[in-house]
């Protein structure tokens, strides 16, 4: 069987040796209508595609479930009830929230928010804190010890507890989602308590900055963002919090520990777009942890034009010459990403290119070790789009000759893939190379078969595949080979059986017959 892969649309293709593969390699996605200007190869030894700009994701509010809503209110029930074991147990709970609550907590916020009396939970927090206040002071007294400034809010309101009065529940229930924040501990859940801040003003600054001390660098990213809240109030205390901190400039921010915080931190300065951070954000573009990297990519594409003089600096520095005038922010990022990649992950490119060189002279042994190797030494190595075609094509030549190398070649393009064309040519390869085996072991599925069509129609071999299942033209080699192999089996069993039986006769015969019985002898009187 031969089989004719229909290529892809030319005007996609992305150089001469797309041709080589036989598929289209002009998968890469831009981020935008501006970047298919871009699509052009790099100007590199190995002439790849650009990297498309990263899709930072869109801050929207954390949703909401049902069950996360029960959860949550089956926890502020017990917070803020009557009994006191309960509250101490449930204040405990809080912090285990997971981070799947974030949503059913900002929901339970905005809730308190609009139905709260703030004059009755001011009055309400007042009257607690100086109750508690005193019993610090005086047990602090009697230990010969120096007296908190403050108390705990969460500790203070279960402890003195006013469970009848509607604004006891809210206050109590507000603390406790503000703990619930703290706990879970994420950019998410910090955005969320500046958002406390901002719904109920002087009753929750104090705590609430607080609480993002807590959180330590985890919340620097939450604080940047509110530094161009739609509140100018808002904005400055923002930046009085960084400040206290010592992070009111970039430089400082990115000093950070985590790098869970420092992507975030990075992501925040881009959708500030501050270009005083412009030059902070790019140098962490080729950082070696990938979580930071891409962090720093998305945050290049969230400054945009903010950040196209720093971009052109960067560029320059690193590829020695300075970006051509007409080249656009998004342009000179891809083609710095792409030399930062370059540079970062040169063994992989080594081989990348001598895979390419043994797909042009069609040594497909080569190309596939070479390719292999690739993934081996650099998993990230991010030209998806080529490596997809190229194990295709390796696919293909290998599919009569070695159907499990096929296979295997099929499966990782298949994986690689990122168009949705592609993916289904691959898809169905593998699937033909499946039907293929099965049939050659007397078995023709017909659904793999059909499911291989549907998903590339111009599939000749998953074609004649069917047809000559239909016609049923099987292997009978296999079937031939049961049957012998079953006759031999029934052979040995015949045998053993044979010689099991004559050896009980030859046994029997050889046995000693068994001693007469002595006749019986009476006494004749």
């Amino acid at each position: 069987m031969t089989a004719t892969w229909a290529p892809a649309p030319r005007a996609a293709r992305l150089g001469a040796r797309a041709a080589v593969l036989g598929v289209s390699l002009a998968l890469a996605r831009p981020s935008s209508a501006g970047q298919d200007a871009a699509a052009a190869p790099a100007a590199s030894a190995t002439r790849l595609p650009l990297p498309p700009l990263p899709r930072p994701a869109p801050l929207a509010p954390p949703e909401s479930t049902p069950a996360t809503l029960a959860e949550v209110d089956r926890l502020l029930e017990r917070v803020s009830g009557p009994d006191a074991a309960t509250r101490e147990e449930a204040a405990r709970e809080l912090r285990e929230a997971p981070p799947a609550w974030v949503g059913a907590i900002r929901k339970r916020v905005d809730d308190l928010a609009g139905s709260a009396d703030r004059g009755a939970m001011r009055a309400l927090l007042e009257r607690a804190r100086k109750k508690a206040l005193a019993q610090l002071r005086a047990r602090a007294k009697a230990a010969g010890e120096k007296a908190p400034a403050a108390p705990e809010w969460m500790a203070m309101l279960v402890e003195h507890a006013e469970p009848e009065k509607p604004a006891y529940v809210a206050l109590a229930r507000l603390v406790a989602l503000t703990r619930m924040l703290v706990a879970i501990d994420t950019v998410e859940a910090a955005r969320e308590l500046v958002e406390v801040h901002v719904r109920f003003g002087e009753l929750m600054r104090v705590d609430v900055q607080v609480q993002l001390e807590k959180m330590g660098d985890r919340s620097l990213a939450a604080l940047l963002e509110a530094r161009r809240h739609r509140a100018e109030k808002i904005g400055r205390w923002a930046d009085r919090q960084l400040d206290a901190r010592g992070k009111s400039v970039p430089g400082e921010t990115v000093r950070v520990e985590d790098p869970r915080a420092l992507a975030d931190v990075l992501r925040a300065w881009g959708r500030v777009r501050d270009p005083l951070a412009a030059r902070i954000v790019i140098s962490f573009a080729s950082s070696e942890r990938a979580q930071v990297r891409e962090a720093a990519r998305e945050g290049v594409a969230l400054l945009g034009e903010a950040g196209v003089h720093a971009l052109r600096d960067a560029y320059e520095d690193t590829v020695g010459r300075r970006a051509p005038r007409e080249w656009t922010w998004e342009r000179i990022a891809r083609e710095l990403f792409a030399e930062l990649d370059r540079m970062r992950l040169a063994e992989p490119y080594a081989r990348f290119e001598a895979a390419q060189a043994a797909l042009e002279a069609r040594d497909w042994v080569a190309a596939r070790q070479a390719l292999d190797a690739v993934l081996a030494h650099g998993p990230n190595f991010g030209q998806r789009a080529t490596l997809a075609a190229a194990y295709t094509s390796i696919a293909v030549a290998f599919f009569d000759s070695d159907p499990a190398a096929a296979l295997d070649a099929a499966g990782r393009a298949e994986r690689l893939a990122e168009d949705e064309t592609l993916r289904a040519k691959a898809a169905s390869l593998r699937l033909t190379l499946e039907a293929t085996a099965l049939l050659a072991n007397g078995v023709a599925d017909a659904t793999l078969v059909e499911r291989a069509l549907e998903l590339d129609p111009a599939n000749e071999r998953a074609r004649a595949l069917r047809d000559r299942a239909q016609r049923g033209e099987l292997d009978r080699g296999p079937e031939r080979r049961r049957y012998w192999a079953a006759s031999a089996i029934a052979l040995v069993a015949v045998l053993a059986i044979g010689f099991v039986a004559l050896g009980r006769r030859r046994g029997a015969a050889e046995r000693p017959a068994p001693a007469a019985d002595p006749p019986s002898g009476g006494d004749g009187g």
